[in-house]
């Protein structure tokens, strides 16, 4: 989905509700901890299990959020960037394309149903301190 199209499924919604997110083989809602570009010219948010701070992303503040992006961004797709842990020295990035919204009774879900974007996915080390 394109930044465009989000917004307009959000005017939808009430902007009190909280947003989760749902990614193929996942059988977890996923928090999102941060919006912004993930991949170049690819508006996205990263995931996590927890929120980052101590309050949900709530379609309001996520709508702010989007709205920040420039016109580079309109024709690329928004992205979701899953971590996994490989080891203690090792992690990996997993992007996925947002496919729908589906606005509920209490909340909106963001959802890939997508397969991973292996061409995105990224094998990193942590770094490490003294």
């Amino acid at each position: 989905m394109k930044i465009q199209e989000i917004l307009g499924t959000f005017s939808k919604s009430i902007s009190s509700f909280p947003v989760k997110c749902i990614v193929k083989d996942i059988e977890a809602e996923l928090s999102i901890e941060l919006v912004g570009q993930i991949q170049p010219n690819h508006p996205g948010v990263v995931l996590g299990d927890e929120p980052l701070f101590e309050f949900e992303k709530i379609v309001g503040t996520l709508v702010d959020e989007l709205n920040t992006f420039g016109k580079r961004f309109d024709n690329n797709n928004f992205l979701m960037q899953l971590h996994s842990e490989i080891n203690e020295k090792e992690y990996e990035l997993h992007y996925f394309k947002l496919d729908r919204i589906e606005l509920l009774s209490s909340k909106v879900l963001l959802i890939s149903e997508s397969d991973e974007m292996i061409e995105l996915k990224e094998r990193l080390e942590y770094p490490e301190y003294e």
